[in-house]
């Protein structure tokens, strides 16, 4: 009994020791949460709408070289007090200061109260010599038979 003790107290001795040696990573981060919203509308034949966009997008460091940031993704989701049609679409643009660096334009097929997660195109890069990386969402709400309004939202620089 004393023998198999002893051999788990080393087994979890050695685990704790392999997990503090063991290389660490820093987490990804996440853009602020942004918004855009659009309303409109309010008469017989144009009814009255109010729709919005929630978006942020993720990055990290890239490992070994803290001059480059990568990013990951992108997020967002449409909504609206009475949701927009089910083919609506977003636009969605990573600027490194002036430079575009990733452009992707959904399909019309974009449906209200889904989060949507874009990891197109592999990973993109930016540099940090300067806080001026951002994203840009813009959101095209479908209304059938309807003018379709649009808004646009960006990150706060990062």
């Amino acid at each position: 009994m004393l023998r198999r003790t002893m051999s788990a107290l080393a087994l979890v001795a050695g685990l704790l020791a392999a997990g503090l040696a063991a290389p660490t990573h820093a987490a990804a981060a996440q853009t602020a949460q942004v918004r855009c919203e659009v309303s409109g509308g309010g008469s017989l034949f144009n009814p009255p709408y109010d729709y919005w966009i929630d978006a942020y997008a993720t990055y990290d460091s890239v490992p070994g070289n803290p001059g480059f940031r990568q990013w990951t993704g992108y997020s967002f989701r449409l909504d609206g007090v009475v949701p927009p049609g089910d083919q609506s679409n977003v636009n969605i643009r990573l600027y490194d200061g002036n430079v575009l660096i990733f452009a992707w334009n959904s399909p019309d097929n974009i449906h209200p109260r889904v989060w949507y997660a874009v990891h197109q195109g592999g990973i993109h890069y930016t540099t940090t010599s300067a806080v001026d990386d951002v994203v840009s969402f813009q959101a095209i709400f479908d209304r059938p038979r309807r003018s379709d309004p649009n808004c646009t939202t960006r990150t706060p620089p990062v």
